[in-house]
């Protein structure tokens, strides 16, 4: 299993808990939920400001590992999760030289 490259990790960057959790609604109006998944999985959403070089080791990376578990160290705790790519990346161009690059990463 392959590490994600070790970029900074922008603010804006963030974690959010998927548990699979379900509502609905009976024909009496009553709501009930359930969890598909026993323990809450995380869902991460990674913005990192890359120079071209940078950028070219990303791309490289992610059309290798697209459909493949990498492990991912995320800044906030030092935790390593084992993680598959979600959509694909979003590219923003503020200037020559720097990409935005936000990533969608789901906990295995």
């Amino acid at each position: 299993m392959s590490a994600y490259p070790t970029f900074n990790q922008a603010l804006g960057s963030g974690q959010d808990p998927v548990d699979g959790r379900q509502f609905d609604r009976a024909e009496s109006g009553g709501m009930s939920a359930r969890n598909f998944f026993t323990v809450p999985k995380a869902h991460f959403s990674i913005k990192h400001f890359l120079s071209d070089t940078d950028l070219a080791t990303f791309e490289a990376f992610y059309a290798a590992k697209r459909n493949l578990a990498i492990t991912f160290v995320w800044a906030k705790d030092l935790s390593t999760y084992t993680c598959i790519f979600g959509a694909d990346p979003k590219y923003e161009y503020p200037q020559s030289g720097l990409t935005i690059v936000t990533v969608d990463l789901y906990e295995r």
